[in-house]
């Protein structure tokens, strides 16, 4: 991997990886640039207007601490 990706984070869409693209990281997303970013930028479901196309969300489960410090609690 390239010294430039280092520190970002980077979602894995594992579902679309080939067994050829494994040394090319095709399946990477960039997601932040750093982990500080990355925490920063999560919201609650509500914050969003999404609408689910293929699936509806039925439940989501929270630790509360972890809640409690993103809300900054």
């Amino acid at each position: 991997m390239n010294e430039d990706r280092f520190g970002k984070v980077y979602l894995w869409e594992h579902e679309k990886e080939l067994e050829s693209d494994l040394k090319h990281y095709s399946s990477l997303v960039e997601v932040a640039t750093t982990f500080n970013n990355f925490i920063e930028s999560i919201k609650k479901m509500e914050e969003y207007d999404i609408e689910q196309e293929e699936y509806e969300v039925k439940s989501v489960w929270i630790d509360p601490d972890f809640l409690r410090e993103l809300e900054g609690k």
